[in-house]
């Protein structure tokens, strides 16, 4: 198994119309804003703590956190700087209200698929050491899915490539690991997993850097991993998604805009680290809020 120490805290859907997507299913979002778009007193609560005004209507929260908690156009979660900010202890406990804290479990014990999302490398060797830990304690799937795709790695201290020190393929690891897909494969072929989950069938999604209408490119995102997924028309069938807090509930947007109504899921994650700072885990509700406007903008709730 891998050192745990130094963590830091997805042409297919187009088939299927936002009327049978998932987003009237209970959700864990439905902490932060429920299925018909009110947010909830904790969101209220946090917007007050942060001085974030708005008119209350999704909307314009919506507008205000992207202009006051979103990182910089551009930037990753690993280039936000902590600043010194009020009333942390009520901001954490709001937060954690809000589902963003605490380890999300399964609700089941059988799943048809299992998949990891795509992440820095160190988050995506969390997420396979948790799906390992809930094998051993009796959840089963019957394939795992890896997305990934070719975003680049970046440093090795965003990265955290120092979890791999410890074994003998170093030589490969540096030679051969370039993207989150290469990442991803390596952590998988190498973690220590009990023979039973390892004979699992095993889907690896390598989405390509995309290209905008500007011409540039873009890394691929856990939306675009999930569409080319669907595109192989894998079993249709009930889904674990593991993620890792304070990304659970975002990420459990996403697939919620996502896996048409055929791939009912859950996302669950570990508990969230120390090393998150509070403006990560602001960034990360503005992204949810968002995600859930799209949501019911779809569906024509908003």
């Amino acid at each position: 198994m891998f050192p745990k120490n130094n963590y830091f805290f997805i042409f297919f859907a187009l088939l299927f119309p936002a009327c049978f997507a998932q987003q009237n299913s209970p959700s864990i979002t439905d902490a932060i804003v429920n299925t018909r778009g009110i947010v909830t007193q904790s969101t209220l609560d946090l917007l007050k703590l942060t001085n974030v005004a708005h008119d209350g209507s999704l909307k314009d929260i919506v507008t205000q956190t992207q202009a006051s908690w979103l990182r910089k156009p551009g930037s990753e979660r690993w280039n936000i700087e902590t600043t010194s900010m009020q009333n942390q202890k009520a901001i954490g406990d709001l937060l954690f209200q809000m589902n963003l804290i605490q380890e999300v479990q399964p609700k089941q014990k059988n799943y048809q698929h299992l998949l990891i999302l795509g992440g820095l490398f160190s988050s995506m060797v969390y997420r396979l050491e948790h799906a390992i830990t809930l094998w051993k304690s009796g959840i089963r799937y019957k394939n795992i899915v890896l997305l990934g795709s070719a975003r680049p790695l970046v440093s090795t201290q965003e990265e955290n490539t120092q979890t791999f020190l410890n074994f003998s393929h170093q030589t490969a690891l540096q030679n051969q690991l370039n993207t989150e897909a290469d990442a991803l494969k390596f952590a998988y072929d190498y973690i220590n997993m009990p023979e039973d989950m390892r004979a699992l069938p095993v889907t690896i999604i390598d989405v390509p850097m995309l290209c905008k209408d500007d011409g540039t490119l873009r890394r691929p995102t856990t939306g675009d991993t999930i569409e080319w997924w669907l595109k192989a028309l894998p079993i249709p069938g009930n889904c674990l998604a593991i993620s890792n807090q304070p990304f659970v509930a975002y990420q459990h947007s996403v697939l919620q805009e996502f896996l048409p109504a055929t791939f009912p899921f859950e996302t669950v994650g570990n508990i969230a680290y120390k090393e998150n700072n509070i403006e990560v885990l602001l960034d990360t509700v503005a992204r949810i809020l968002y995600q859930k406007l799209q949501i019911l903008n779809k569906s024509q709730v908003v």
